[in-house]
């Protein structure tokens, strides 16, 4: 997202929309938690508190679950930008991602990872009380 994700100028946000949304679009340990969503200003005219009482604007009226008519199309050509500076790592196929999850690199030294390794026989060379021993020495 540092590289890559830009609001261009033309967007004619606010500064409080624009502040909201490189605090959304970032490191997840910088954030914003749903508290300080809810206190942006930005949202300062959101009533969170009756929300769910009241009547919204507009209430599509659709003609499937699918149904995506009350959205703009979008052209071919417009999905990317064709100048752009981005290319794949390697070549893809239609099943490349296929069940492809996030999962978070480990920290090997977490106190859940040392007794997952203590658990297993893997102590950094210290004598343990493992329930599980090596089969070799």
């Amino acid at each position: 997202y540092r590289k890559y994700f830009k609001i261009p100028h033309d967007a004619k946000l606010s500064r409080e929309g624009v502040d909201l949304i490189h605090n959304l679009v970032c490191s997840h340990r910088r954030r914003y938690s749903f508290e300080q969503i809810k206190n942006h200003p930005f949202f300062k005219q959101v009533p969170f508190e009756n929300l769910m009482k009241m009547k919204p604007p507009f209430i599509p009226q659709l003609t499937s679950d699918t149904d995506s008519s009350h959205f703009d199309a979008i052209e071919a050509e417009q999905d990317m930008d064709k100048g752009s500076d981005f290319k794949p790592s390697k070549a893809t196929d239609k099943t490349h991602f296929w069940g492809y999850t996030f999962k978070r690199p480990l920290d090997m030294s977490s106190p859940a990872m040392e007794k997952l390794m203590n658990d297993v026989g893997v102590n950094n060379g210290q004598k343990g009380n493992s329930k599980f021993k090596p089969k070799y020495k």
